[in-house]
């Protein structure tokens, strides 16, 4: 008798680097041999009893859609396939910023900036872009306003307690979990000095 339909799982989001893709059959007899496929081409071997699962090494693939099928086969010879859709995405976002000049705010104390980026990737149209850092670049402690790491924060005040030369770092994170960072410098304004 036929083997049931089988299923196939596959992850619904792009993916990188080595992974597990899993299958299930049954059938009222036995399972002779079972095969997981991607664009036609057989996957590691056949496997003959569960659990079926099969390494996909996704870098020996292009990015983008590739076809994942899973065949089972009964000791009768009667088969039956499921076919599934994955998407592959290795590479990393591209990520651009730049910043306004500084604009002093004397009341506060600090320097407020802008940060404008663009970003890119294959697979990915909306990778999500966040804060990492506004560092010093003395290395000296300073205080930072109206930001917060691991937001989209776009705007940001520094205190002048940390010199006059900060880093900001953002990073861009794909779908499939592919970063990249990027820096740019700012320079803090410098109120006027008056004379004692």
């Amino acid at each position: 008798q036929d083997t049931r339909k089988p299923s196939l799982t596959v992850p619904t989001t792009p993916i990188r680097g080595d992974h597990w893709i899993s299958a299930n059959a049954a059938d009222s007899v036995s399972i002779a041999s079972a095969g997981l496929f991607v664009d036609g081409s057989l996957i590691g071997r056949r496997l003959s009893a569960e659990p079926f699962r099969w390494l996909l090494r996704t870098r020996d693939l292009a990015d983008g859609i590739h076809t994942v099928e899973f065949e089972a086969v009964d000791s009768s010879g009667n088969g039956t396939k499921e076919e599934r859709q994955l998407a592959t995405d290795n590479g990393a976002p591209q990520l651009g910023i730049e910043a306004s000049r500084g604009e002093l705010d004397t009341q506060r104390g600090c320097t407020h900036f802008s940060v404008r980026w663009t970003v890119a990737d294959s697979q990915d149209a909306t990778p999500i872009v966040s804060l990492v850092s506004v560092e010093p670049r003395s290395g000296s402690k300073s205080r930072i306003f109206d930001a917060e790491v691991g937001s989209p924060d776009q705007k940001f005040c520094v205190d002048l307690s940390g010199g006059r030369t900060y880093r900001a770092a953002y990073r861009a994170t794909d779908l499939a979990g592919n970063e990249t960072t990027a820096t740019i410098s700012v320079t803090a304004a410098h109120p006027a000095r008056g004379s004692n």
